[in-house]
């Protein structure tokens, strides 16, 4: 009771800092619809990109299920229909139709705290704001894994200039491909992020190392791939694993969507979404960690989940060691 407690303490709170940004003298929609919006604007941090994708596709999951008109309004820090347009459900809204009158529509703050998280709940809370016609959320909740994929294709569709881009990268990987991905999290200092956890020179090298020799071992599992498809949040990374002859890198800048102050400039997103369809496109999708790495990042689950590819995470350290036994057997 008193963690549920603490939760509600702190959504209340954070919705309450959202609601700065409406007032009772902001312009009426004289056509109000009422629908609930999965908001992405910048008015508040809200992770990365497969935590608004995971966002948006569980509140379209709650909205379907109780009968809710649903849109999502992605504007910051990029334009959502640069890469992905409506499929079957049309979830586009015009800045005209987003109200911003306290009358007429109410922010709502949902963060996801796996251990209490209900579905039920959450459609209950957004029901019991609906009064407003507007619902405007904020959220990275996280419906069942088996539901996404299903659910993100009835929203999404690539757009026609991102699945060119995607085109041309699948010709040049070929058709044999797994994806292996590190997450860093800035413990090579060489990325932005939430956590500023780099180490010293020394420890770099011995995760590097550490990391490529890993691609070593998955290769040689999997003889009957032309290429590794490695994504990263590491430049530094990077740069060494493309030296290794079976390795692919989608070519771009590497960034964190919640660190780009930029919402005009399609070629600095263009990678991270390039990265998570190539992973959608690949045989199968590993998750490589070690201490100090993100182990619960859900950019490699989310690609093979879109793709119904299998995923697995492995402990780098564990895989090597196992080499190292068998060897020696």
């Amino acid at each position: 009771m008193a963690k549920k407690y603490g939760q509600s303490l702190y959504r209340f709170i954070k919705t309450r800092g959202l609601k700065k940004y409406y007032s009772d003298s902001a312009d009426i929609r004289p056509k109000c619809e009422r629908f609930v919006a999965f908001m992405s604007d910048d008015k508040m941090v809200q992770g990365g990109l497969c935590d608004r994708l995971w966002g948006a596709v569980t509140t379209y999951a709650c909205c379907k299920q109780n009968g809710f008109a649903f849109r999502i309004d992605f504007k910051r820090p990029f334009v959502l229909e640069d890469f992905l347009v409506p499929n079957n459900y049309d979830w586009s809204v015009s800045k005209s139709d987003i109200s911003e009158n306290s009358r007429q529509a109410v922010p709502m703050f949902y963060p996801y705290f796996p251990s209490t998280f209900n579905e039920d709940d959450y459609g209950k809370n957004i029901a019991k704001l609906l009064n407003s016609r507007q619902v405007h959320v904020y959220t990275n909740v996280k419906l069942p894994e088996s539901e996404f994929g299903r659910l993100f294709h009835e929203l999404f569709r690539l757009s026609p200039k991102l699945e060119k881009l995607l085109g041309q990268e699948l010709n040049r990987i070929g058709s044999e491909f797994f994806s292996v991905s590190f997450r860093f999290m800035n413990l090579l200092g060489d990325f932005v992020d939430i956590e500023d956890n780099h180490v010293g020179t020394e420890k770099r090298a011995e995760i590097i190392k550490k990391s490529l020799g890993v691609l070593n071992v998955l290769k040689n599992r999997h003889p009957q791939a032309n290429k590794i498809l490695v994504a990263s949040d590491s430049v530094s990374f990077l740069r060494e694993a493309e030296k290794i002859d079976f390795v692919y890198i989608v070519p771009g800048e590497v960034k964190h969507i919640g660190f780009v102050d930029n919402s005009d400039m399609f070629s600095i997103h263009a990678k991270t979404f390039l990265d998570l369809m190539m992973i959608s496109k690949s045989q199968k999708s590993y998750l490589a960690w070690l201490d100090g790495m993100y182990k619960d990042s859900f950019f490699a689950k989310t690609g093979a989940l879109i793709g119904n590819v299998p995923f697995e995470p492995i402990n780098i350290d564990v895989t090597l060691k196992y080499l190292v036994n068998q060897n020696e057997a």
